[in-house]
């Protein structure tokens, strides 16, 4: 029995730290880490604050800040998986993935493997685009993979990018078959194992591995957008007086998942003068933090506050001083009516594509416990719908420009799109935006396989091959 007294504010500190977990787990990051801060100098020592407060700056995109604190939690407790994990990944977020593969190297070389972090050392590899690398690493770790098929996953995923497509399907086929396969292991080797098929030209079997991975998680019901629409009237933002932020560093790229936004991010982020954060959640949390209803009600005093900690934020999550900053959260559409009041000067860039490739695209795509949207026909179309609504309401009422980018032409006659792009941005035009599969930035999105590839458009009318099976689709999305 350890009979070890405790420290003083000990039972502060274990209350505040489960209270932080329920906040994280609800998505309330911002008051998660400020509960995890007011802890903090109570004792700076506590792994477990640590952890939490580096993951909790993470997904607030304050990379830096989520390293120093995970770096300490790892010194104080050597050889700690998920905090190597944690770490390994952040570093790799911050372009330093020398880091990240030392980090990871040194917990292997003194454990036993870890089927989780030699799929971070794979996806370290594939992220900038050394697939035979990831492939022989997974490849001679297969045995091992244990009940998430964390290892057989990646394993899938390097077999599409370097066109072993039957190789990767014997193998998923048979993790496949484990009892012992955890569901969330289970609906992600479905998903590979549609893409894996689909590059084999097998689109009905392709279709039926991609269903039931939609299937195993439950549907949502797009939310109708006229009420959000009457909401942010014409008037009511002419009613709004505010002194905006006048910075010029977010160029945020909207629009729906799988519309190209990864690729516009890349084009804009080969500039010598720009950086890229991917999918932030900076602002959805700045919105929600700063809303004054819990319908999410934003005065002119919340809009500039959000304002001034996305600025700050995005400062803050790459390093350098960039001139441009890229956040390429699709769904920041909908902030965009606030963002013209209280951050002007933002360069908004929407991606467009042809509405049947974007919807099978994200019903093709595993986008785990989000965008649950996404896991039915009927409702990835009426989500669509929802966005276009709302898009076509921005056009109409927001006083800042927006600039649509349609993915057909930007993949079918690159430079005068990229060219378009990059003006938009401000920045004079540099060439290596026409090559930013050469870029040395890590990506980890969905995207992850085709932005080494140059420009293509392979892509496009894809939907063509599943035509006989998704007829509900179709439907819905006749006319646009």
């Amino acid at each position: 029995m350890n009979t070890e007294p405790l420290k003083p504010g000990a039972f502060t500190i274990r209350d505040s730290q489960q209270r932080a977990a329920k906040l994280l787990d609800a998505g309330e990051t911002l008051r998660a880490h400020e509960v995890l801060k007011a802890i903090l100098p109570l004792d700076r020592r506590d792994v477990t604050t640590l952890m939490m407060l580096g993951d909790a700056s993470v997904r607030l995109s304050r990379l830096t800040e989520g390293a120093r604190h995970l770096e300490l939690a790892l010194k104080l407790r050597p050889n700690t998986p998920s905090v190597v994990a944690l770490l390994a990944n952040t570093y790799s977020s911050l372009g330093e993935t020398g880091r990240a593969h030392r980090v990871v190297d040194a917990y292997l070389k003194a454990n036993p493997p870890s089927p989780a972090l030699i799929a971070i050392k794979a996806r370290l590899f594939q992220s900038r685009g050394d697939n035979e690398r990831a492939h022989d690493l997974v490849a001679s770790h297969l045995d091992k993979d244990d009940a998430t098929g964390s290892i057989t996953s990646i394993y899938a995923n390097v077999c599409v990018a370097l066109k072993r497509r039957q190789e990767g399907i014997d193998v998923v086929r048979k993790t496949l078959e484990r009892v012992d396969l955890a569901a969330d292991g289970r609906r992600s080797l479905l998903f590979s194992m549609g893409h894996l098929l689909d590059g084999e030209g097998e689109y009905d079997d392709a279709f039926d591995s991609f269903r039931r991975g939609n299937m195993m998680l439950d549907d949502i019901d797009p939310t109708p957008p006229e009420k959000f629409c009457e909401r942010w009237s014409a008037e009511h933002l002419a009613s709004i007086e505010i002194e905006p932020n006048e910075s010029e560093l977010a160029v945020m790229i909207v629009g729906m998942p799988r519309s190209g936004t990864t690729l516009t991010e890349q084009v804009i982020a080969s500039h010598p003068s720009a950086a890229g954060v991917g999918e932030s959640d900076l602002l959805p949390l700045l919105a929600r933090s700063a809303a004054t209803s819990a319908e999410g009600e934003l005065d002119a005093a919340g809009m500039r506050k959000m304002a001034d900690g996305y600025v700050s934020g995005l400062a803050a999550a790459v390093p350098g001083e960039p001139t441009r900053i890229v956040d390429k959260l699709p769904g920041n559409y909908m902030f965009l009516g606030p963002i013209s009041k209280a951050l002007p000067n933002a360069a908004v860039i929407h991606c467009e594509r042809d509405a049947r490739d974007t919807c099978l695209s994200c019903y093709f795509q595993d986008f785990g416990h989000r965008q649950p949207f996404t896991r039915r026909l009927d409702t990835v179309a009426r989500q669509f719908l929802a966005y276009q609504h709302i898009m076509a309401h921005w056009h109409d009422v927001l006083d800042i420009e927006i600039l649509d980018s349609q993915y057909e032409d930007l993949t079918a006659d690159p430079r005068p799109n990229v060219e378009r792009l990059i003006a938009h941005t401000g920045l004079p035009m540099h060439e290596a935006c026409m090559s930013p599969h050469k870029a040395k930035s890590t990506v980890t999105t969905a995207s992850i396989g085709q932005v080494r590839q140059p420009i293509y458009k392979t892509s496009q009318q894809r939907w063509k091959r599943y035509e006989k099976h998704i007829g509900p689709m179709l439907e819905l999305l006749e006319g646009v």
